[in-house]
């Protein structure tokens, strides 16, 4: 776990450097400024290259890298097919560029996740006003970063899903519309991102919330018809691992951000980019409930998944600084717990072997 703790050290200790500089920027005179911003980008190009680092670097961490492993030969040499088919050429468009590099599978690894983690660290710090190490912290301890480990595919359509969300907050369909059928190159599951354009901006209604609560209830009666509907479409037979539930503790962290965001407190400065935030949590617990029947449907959560350290930032920008402060503190040892839990008994993740350790 030592590599992972490290991690987190580097992340939290230089993110509140970060912080605590870009928050005195306006209190220091101008000729100071400059200086500011270069400790604050030296800090965060520091953590976004440790977090690059250990993902790109690591050798047989994750459920999936030995079969990613064994099927390079075959991404590299069946792009032009795969292109014709649409069979997720985007993996294979990696292998691709990868081999022209160095025309090894960890060359392929490593290309994924300065993808992945570089474009999830990009549009966590765009769209972050103030609690940067709350944020990243979350990021690494929701599960989100350790995706790329296990999920390389998902990953990079998730990524590029994230980063695109920017094209929702402008209303601009086509644009966002063209990214999603990138992201599907990668991985076809990434089509039902589509949907995130029609996240409101305001708070919702009672009367929504009573529909969204209805759908949950259907949606959770109605599991396994969708979870046959999902298969009959990929194409998956029933595995083990599509039959088996999902730990109900991860469910309830699902389902904590809406006392959140029942008693939050409208303020004078929110605007419909924190609402549309707080609106992807009561999504994303929404589809958590049903989707926890099938480890396989609870994948889909993972879209919404990385949206919940901004979400959750903006769920406690309470009036009270003390308040906020500590629903913050709390809400991060909360899912660390969790994440520790998780990470060490997962022999895919720990212990952490680096591409060195290689035979």
């Amino acid at each position: 776990m030592a590599p992972y703790f490290a991690a987190i050290l580097v992340t939290v200790g230089l993110s509140l450097v970060a912080e605590t500089v870009l928050g005195s920027e306006g209190r220091v005179v101008t000729s100071r400024r400059l200086n500011l911003r270069y400790i604050a980008t030296f800090c965060m190009t520091t953590v976004t290259l440790v977090l690059i680092l250990m993902a790109g670097l690591r050798w047989m961490v994750g459920t999936d890298y030995g079969q990613y492993e064994r099927n390079y030969v075959e991404y590299r040499d069946g792009f032009l097919t795969s292109l014709i088919t649409f069979d997720e050429p985007g993996i294979r468009l990696l292998a691709v560029a990868a081999s022209w590099i160095n025309d090894d599978p960890a060359m392929m690894f490593f290309l994924a996740a300065v993808i992945t983690v570089g474009l999830a660290l990009r549009t966590y710090l765009r769209n972050t006003d103030g609690p940067i190490a709350f944020v990243l912290s979350l990021y690494i301890l929701s599960a989100s970063w350790h995706t790329s480990f296990n999920a390389v595919r998902q990953a990079l359509a998730i990524s590029l899903i994230f980063a695109a969300h920017r094209y929702i907050m402008q209303r601009r369909f086509l644009a966002y519309s063209v990214v999603v059928a990138l992201a599907t190159s990668f991985h076809l599951s990434a089509a039902v991102a589509i949907l995130l354009y029609w996240i409101p901006f305001r708070k919702i209604r009672i009367s929504g919330v009573l529909w969204i609560v209805v759908g949950t209830a259907m949606s959770f009666l109605a599991a396994e018809q969708i979870l046959r509907f999902v298969l009959e479409i990929t194409g998956l037979g029933v595995t083990a691992y599509v039959l088996r539930t999902v730990d109900p503790v991860r469910v309830l962290i699902a389902l904590a951000p809406l006392a959140l965001y029942a008693s939050y407190s409208p303020k004078s400065t929110d605007d419909s980019k924190t609402w549309f935030y707080r609106n992807l949590a009561v999504w994303h617990a929404a589809i958590s409930v049903p989707f926890s029947t099938s480890a396989y449907l609870y994948r889909y959560t993972l879209y919404t998944m990385i949206f919940m350290p901004l979400a959750l930032a903006a769920l406690t920008e309470f009036k009270q600084p003390l308040l906020r402060q500590w629903a913050r503190v709390g809400i991060i040892l909360l899912f660390g717990v969790v994440w520790y839990y998780e990470v060490s008994q997962t022999p895919d993740l720990n212990p952490f072997k680096w591409i060195w350790d290689r035979p």
